[in-house]
């Protein structure tokens, strides 16, 4: 929840919700999906909403992902996004989007 700040241009109150949670499915596994929620008059309705897949040991993480962004408020459009994750423990990591 998010009230108008005076001096500033963010003059709107927003009120969201985001929910999140992560499952971990047996011993390399995880899943996790989020999702965010916006109830201001201008805008109700689900603005983004994601989930990952991941499969991590000792050497490195690599997961599969989507999220779906709210584009358009008026007409209600929507883009979808596709991201592959690669991290390397202790070493850093890639991410890529837009297959």
């Amino acid at each position: 929840y998010d009230k108008s700040v005076d001096g500033t241009n963010l003059d709107d109150v927003r009120e969201q919700i985001k929910p999140a949670f992560t499952w971990t499915i047996g011993n390399n596994w995880r899943y996790g999906a989020s999702a965010l929620y916006d109830f201001s008059p201008e805008q109700e309705g689900l603005v983004k909403a994601s989930t990952q897949l991941n499969y991590f040991n000792d050497c490195f993480d690599i997961g599969l992902g989507f999220q779906r962004n709210l584009v358009d408020e008026a007409s209600g459009e929507s883009d979808l996004e596709v991201y592959l994750t690669l991290a390397f423990k202790n070493l850093g990591g890639f991410e890529s989007n837009g297959f």
